[in-house]
């Protein structure tokens, strides 16, 4: 879909007394670039805002004082409005923004051949249903600075959601929570009959034991919170205590040395703890007593005689015979002796059985492993004490010559540590997964097991009304549909880094700036941050591939573009940016000019539009170059 801002009219609104914007040529057809010049105090803001409330729609929710704030300085008109002109796919809607200054409302209505006049409310075409109508996304095509800034601070998720709501990705997640809901009606349908108290049971059971497996995230969540400030903390412990240290070089040598072994000491632990781990599942190095048994077997399974032929027809056939192997003589007595020792003998059947578990045993010795390296460990241990007693010393000899704060920070860091310590111990307790010699471990303190009891409790209470089947099909299909997000999100988002990426080289030449991936916000490679004027040449090139390949053709409004930037930079920016965007609109400063502005002058498709006024007068539009340039030469408004 191709949508256009033809442009957009005010009246009675701040220094707007009426004043109409027109964005088209005299074909009809819309500028592909538009200069607009409104100094500070001019209404640019004002502007802004008003563009974003018709396109999102949150106008409706303004309270009182907002709207009345838009009532022109010391007028006493009852209402005002705001009338924004669009073309999407050639069909022309009008949309309204009614302030009452009154009652303090705000309102809207639409117009477009499809209606006849008129209709209240704020009308988009339904292709555009759940992506303009979200806020977030109106500001990534009405673009500011703190914008850009969002897709690339740190713990945001502004870019990610911009993949998700223009490629409509939002619609798969309410995909899922239609089927949610319908499970949820199924199950509620079939709660009620001849089981309905037994269902109420097993129900009750199952919100219990979702309640406890909630309650665990959330412990976690808090954990790890915890544990990271802690951390950040320590980390800021460490620095002022090193700072310290530095003063004194020879201390500080000896702090690296102490650091040093202790670090080292630390690794031969943790060696010698693979190596005792892996001695003590050997059982017959614990105890004396289970090697010994473990022996008498390996003796008992030597006097077994093994004949080639299968054991059962070796005696069957030697007691049916009158005369034994021996030559004895075999009467009733030794006949019935000889079948009832037969089965204490083992056939071929079992030969191969029985010789693995000799050579098993066999190939295991008792030794003094276990001993050896637990006296090692112990040694160890002492030793990474000492270094860590000898650290302490330090903070003292550091106390003693006047560093009285080395000290301090040393024992803050001691109970740091503690809570750290206990801190991990909780987040394994709840987070690791459970073994059968881990017996601490249960459902009301662990998260695998509280998630299984409650999917058991779940599973029951399912099957007792009679939805189990229903339930876990559509569970299915809600994965299916949730792995297909997911694999279409991480493709776009790979796509997204190689082509802004590509853009990248037109836009900075200098320090080249790369993307590295997206992870909820833009992550650059090899950098912590970015300029201000880098921040946006990423940000435009970023939004430009967004719409490059989206089946949306959006125009880009973009407040003051290139301030921050070098001239350098604002050159480049300027020369990309009308191939980035099927339509620009740009309000430009004086400030401006030199650089960015100056570029637009060598095109043809570009309109140039100077909103002006003198102080408290109502504001007037003007257009052409001429007096667009004038204006930004004289850099302010008329007195």
């Amino acid at each position: 879909m191709r949508i256009r801002i033809l442009g957009w009219e005010y009246e009675n609104i701040r220094r707007m007394n009426k004043l109409r914007v027109d964005l088209r040529q005299k074909d009809g057809s819309v500028y592909p670039n538009t200069l607009l010049m409104m100094s500070n105090g001019a209404g640019k803001t004002t502007t802004l805002h008003l563009i974003r409330a018709v396109l999102s729609g949150n106008a409706v929710y303004w309270k009182e004082r907002e709207v009345r704030s838009f009532r022109p300085v010391g007028s006493d008109v009852t209402d005002g409005y705001f009338l924004l002109r669009m073309e999407f796919d050639g069909e022309i809607y009008c949309h309204i923004l009614h302030l009452d200054y009154e009652d303090g409302r705000a309102w809207y209505e639409t117009s477009s051949a499809a209606f006849n006049g008129y209709e209240e409310g704020r009308q988009m075409p339904y292709q555009l249903r759940g992506i303009i109508d979200y806020d977030g996304f109106v500001n990534r095509f009405v673009f500011d600075g703190e914008q850009a800034k969002k897709t690339l601070n740190s713990g945001s998720t502004e870019a990610e959601n911009a993949i998700v709501y223009l490629y409509q990705l939002n619609k798969l997640d309410e995909l899922c929570g239609e089927i949610d809901r319908l499970v949820q009606e199924k199950q509620e349908q079939n709660s009620g009959g001849a089981t309905k108290r037994s269902v109420k049971v097993y129900k009750g059971k199952m919100e219990r034991r979702e309640q406890v497996y909630k309650n665990l995230v959330l412990k976690k969540d808090d954990l790890q919170q915890e544990l990271k400030k802690m951390l950040d903390i320590r980390a800021q412990y460490e620095k002022k205590y090193q700072d310290i240290v530095s003063m004194d070089r020879k201390l500080q040598e000896e702090q690296e040395r102490l650091h040093r072994e202790k670090k080292e000491k630390r690794d031969e632990i943790r060696g010698t703890m693979a190596e005792l781990m892996a001695a003590m599942k050997k059982p017959y190095n614990l105890q004396l007593n289970l090697h010994t048994r473990l022996k008498g077997l390996v003796e008992n399974l030597q006097t077994l005689k093994l004949p080639k032929t299968t054991a059962r027809e070796f005696f069957n056939e030697l007691a049916a015979s009158k005369e034994c192997i021996c030559g004895r003589c075999i009467g009733e007595k030794e006949r019935k002796r000889i079948l009832e020792k037969a089965e204490e003998y083992l056939g071929e059947d079992s030969l191969v059985v029985v010789n693995a578990i000799k050579n098993a045993l066999r190939e295991y010795e008792r030794d003094d492993t276990c001993i050896t390296l637990k006296e090692q460990l112990k040694k160890q241990i002492s030793d990474s004490d000492e270094l860590e007693a000898g650290l302490n010393r330090l903070a003292i000899r550091l106390a003693e010559k006047g560093y009285e704060d080395a000290l301090k920070i040393q024992n803050e860091m001691k109970d740091l540590e503690k809570k750290i310590s206990e801190s991990k111990k909780n987040l394994t307790q709840l987070t690791e997964k459970p073994t059968i010699n881990n017996t601490a471990l249960n459902a009301d303190n662990n998260i695998h097991l509280a998630y299984r009891e409650w999917q058991d409790a779940r599973d029951s209470y399912l099957k007792a009304n009679g939805t189990y089947q229903f339930t876990k099909k559509a569970e299915k299909m809600t994965e299916y549909v949730r792995r297909v997000r997911r694999n279409t999100l991480d493709s776009l988002k790979e796509y997204m880094v190689r082509e802004t990426n590509r853009k990248l080289v037109d836009l900075i030449d200098s320090d080249q700036v790369v993307i590295r991936k997206i992870d909820g916000y833009l992550v650059l490679d090899g950098k912590d941050g970015a300029s201000e004027g880098q921040t946006l040449a990423v940000a435009y090139a970023y939004i430009g591939t967004l719409f490059e390949h989206s089946r949306f053709e959006f125009p880009f409004i973009v407040d003051s573009p290139a301030a921050p930037m070098d001239l350098s930079v604002r050159r480049e920016v300027a020369e990309v940016l009308p191939k980035l965007f099927g339509q620009t609109v740009i309000f430009v400063t004086s400030g401006e000019k030199k650089g960015f502005a100056e570029i637009f002058f060598k095109r043809d498709d570009v309109q140039y539009l100077t909103i002006k006024g003198r102080k408290n007068e109502p504001l007037e539009l003007y257009c052409g170059r001429e007096v667009f340039e004038a204006y930004q030469e004289a850099g302010k408004e008329e007195k």
